[in-house]
C-alpha cells in the first residue's frame, strides 16, 4: 500500500516547486531513486523535475557526480559535507535550479559510529537562484 503521507509531501513540494519557478535534480544514495520516483508520480511533476542521480556506492559517486575520493575519505559518507557535495555536483551536471541530495545509513547496523537509521538530507538552490524562498515546514 503506498505511504499517503509520503505522497502529500511529494505533491506539495512539487507543488512549491512550480509556484517558486524553480526545477529539480536529485543526488540519492541511500533512497536508491525512491525520492525521484515519488515525485514523479506527482501530477504535473514532469515541468519541475530534471532528473536524478542514483549514486549508492561510492563508486558511483565518484563517477557519475565527479566527487572528489579525498572528500569522501575525510568525510564519512554519510556526512553533511557529502550530502552537500552531492547537491553542488548534481547542480553543475544539470540545468536545474535546486537539487536534493541525500545520504544515510538505513540498515539495521552502526558504521562506523554512524548510528543506524540515520539519513542527511541537503538541499541547495543553484547560485543563480539563492534569491528564491525557502519552502515552508510543514505543520
Amino acid at each position: 500500500m503506498p505511504d499517503l503521507q509520503l505522497a502529500d509531501e511529494a505533491s506539495r513540494l512539487v507543488t512549491y516547486l512550480r509556484s517558486a519557478d524553480l526545477s529539480l535534480i536529485t543526488a540519492e544514495s541511500c533512497t536508491a531513486g525512491q525520492i525521484s520516483a515519488e515525485l514523479s508520480a506527482v501530477a504535473g511533476s514532469g515541468k519541475v523535475m530534471e532528473g536524478g542521480f542514483v549514486v549508492y556506492s561510492p563508486a558511483a559517486k565518484l563517477a557519475l557526480l565527479g566527487l572528489d575520493p579525498n572528500w569522501l575519505e575525510r568525510f564519512n559518507l554519510t556526512s553533511v559535507e557529502v550530502a552537500e557535495a552531492m547537491a553542488r555536483a548534481a547542480l553543475q551536471r544539470s540545468p536545474a535550479s535546486a537539487a536534493l541530495a541525500v545520504t544515510g545509513l538505513l540498515g539495521s547496523e552502526a558504521k562506523d559510529g554512524i548510528p543506524p537509521g540515520t539519513c542527511l538530507l541537503y538541499t541547495s538552490p543553484s547560485p543563480r537562484d539563492r534569491q528564491k524562498s525557502r519552502m515552508p515546514s510543514s505543520a
